[in-house]
């Protein structure tokens, strides 16, 4: 039976509003938001037959604050956020509880294009009260904390982790603002054959 799930859905473009196709705004909602309840629903259903459960949703610091040109990815993940107390509230009483982690810039691979600049990582140092980016490890913590019975009173909320307080989140994106990146000529190609690019 299964008592524990993570999910971690994601596409991701950049792009302004009036830049960006309607195609290509659906499909980052489609892999991150549709993927999210896919994987939702279906785990939900197991852990009702199991007579329990824990669920963490990772979401992002992008769904509590605004961000240039980040529109596709941000209402995604502010639909995380939504889901994640809906279906806590909803399935609670058949003790399954469910959060999201909202974690900041984290240095994996696919960040490496942000992480690498000296100029983006110092503007995301200056919104950061330990003046660090977050690692994997970090967020794995937090998740872990979540799964866990020392949580077993805890659902419905979206733990922003890792990088942003509340100072932070009223500031615009240091990633974005730093790098005012508008759409370029071929960037709907490069999407639809690297879509995680």
């Amino acid at each position: 039976p299964l008592g524990l799930a993570v999910n971690s859905a994601y596409q991701a473009m950049v792009g302004s509003i009036l830049g960006t196709p309607a195609d290509l705004f659906a499909m980052t909602t489609d892999g991150t938001l549709n993927g999210t309840y896919r994987a939702l629903q279906a785990e939900g259903q197991a852990m009702v037959e199991a007579g329990g459960g824990s669920i963490v949703n990772i979401s992002s610091v992008a769904a509590s604050r605004s961000g240039r040109w980040e529109s596709a990815y941000a209402a995604s993940k502010v639909g995380v956020d939504m889901l994640t107390r809906v279906a806590a509230d909803e399935w609670g009483h058949f003790g399954i509880r469910v959060n999201s982690v909202l974690p900041g810039l984290i240095t994996t691979e696919n960040a490496a294009p942000l992480t690498d600049d000296p100029a983006v990582e110092a503007g995301f140092h200056r919104q950061t009260p330990l003046a660090r980016l977050g690692s994997p490890a970090d967020v794995a913590r937090c998740v872990a904390f979540l799964l866990s019975d020392e949580a077993d009173f805890v659902t419905g909320q979206c733990l922003v982790s890792v990088q942003v307080i509340a100072g932070a989140c009223a500031r615009r994106s240091a990633r974005l603002d730093m790098l005012d990146r508008r759409p370029q000529d071929g960037d709907r190609e490069r999407l639809l054959q690297h879509p995680d690019a």
